[in-house]
């Protein structure tokens, strides 16, 4: 439904790719930044045993890779009937996984399993390139991987270059901590492996700590509260400009700017 929704519209698709733990399609926003919806499963137990995620090498099924795939039939795929409308069968319950690039998956994997606690649930090779390697991080208790907690890397040679800061690109991600009498553990913890963090940043909603991973992608740990129904009741949020008390100066100068949504 979503493919048949967002091709009517307007918006190009590729996929659903069948990526053997899930099935995903791709398609981009207009600063060019890849998007993916994903299916929930059938799960990274699919080719592991669920107490042993992570251990080996998996090799892909052929017919999944870039090359050996029918890609005509798949682009052919898509719902039989118009949708007029986004329904309750298509609703989007949270984040999948985040995929990133790295120079180097042993690194990655001793800084993720050190600082966040993530643990490697998957190693295997991108299925659209055969010769870079693909690792998976989760919160993984030794028997299940919790949902929405997945991090995927693609390894890029050294001489490939590092991004620089612009549109089209993930600026940082956010990982929740539920108090901040947790955040603050946190920090603590991230200090003590000698990490530069800064201190707790008031985001009017939330609070931030900020920290970088080895390849230079910037992180956050942020809180649950206040939370957005701070200064919006929650049937109203998103429908005015709200600004921090710090920016309310400049409120002509930043709705100006501002490109109206629809």
């Amino acid at each position: 439904m979503w493919k048949r929704w967002l091709n009517d519209g307007g918006t190009p698709t590729t996929g659903p790719y069948d990526r053997g733990w899930f099935s995903s399609l791709y398609f981009r926003d207009p600063d060019g930044q890849i998007l993916e919806i994903a299916t929930a499963g059938p799960g990274y137990s699919l080719d592991e045993p669920p107490d042993a995620l992570g251990e080996r090498e998996i090799d892909p099924a052929v017919e999944r890779t870039h090359g050996h795939r029918d890609e005509a039939a798949i682009a052919a795929l898509t719902h039989p009937e118009p949708v007029d409308a986004m329904t309750d069968a298509m609703t989007l319950t949270g984040i999948h996984h985040i995929s990133g690039i790295t120079a180097d998956l042993e690194r990655a994997n001793e800084f993720y399993s050190a600082a966040l606690g993530l643990r490697l649930v998957k190693r295997t090779v991108n299925l659209d390139d055969g010769s870079m390697r693909h690792h998976f991080w989760a919160h993984y208790d030794g028997q299940n991987v919790a949902a929405r907690s997945s991090l995927t890397l693609f390894e890029w040679p050294d001489d490939g270059g590092q991004a620089q800061g612009g549109y089209g690109q993930t600026h940082h991600i956010a990982f929740r901590a539920s108090s901040e009498d947790e955040q603050l553990a946190w920090r603590d913890h991230l200090m003590s492996l000698g990490l530069d963090v800064t201190t707790v940043q008031d985001r009017k909603y939330f609070q931030s700590i900020y920290f970088q991973a080895p390849d230079g992608l910037l992180l956050e740990i942020a809180t649950d509260g206040p939370g957005f129904t701070l200064d919006e009741d929650p049937a109203d949020l998103g429908t005015d400009l709200q600004l921090p008390a710090w920016l309310e100066d400049r409120r002509d100068e930043i709705a100006a700017r501002l490109t109206p949504l629809r």
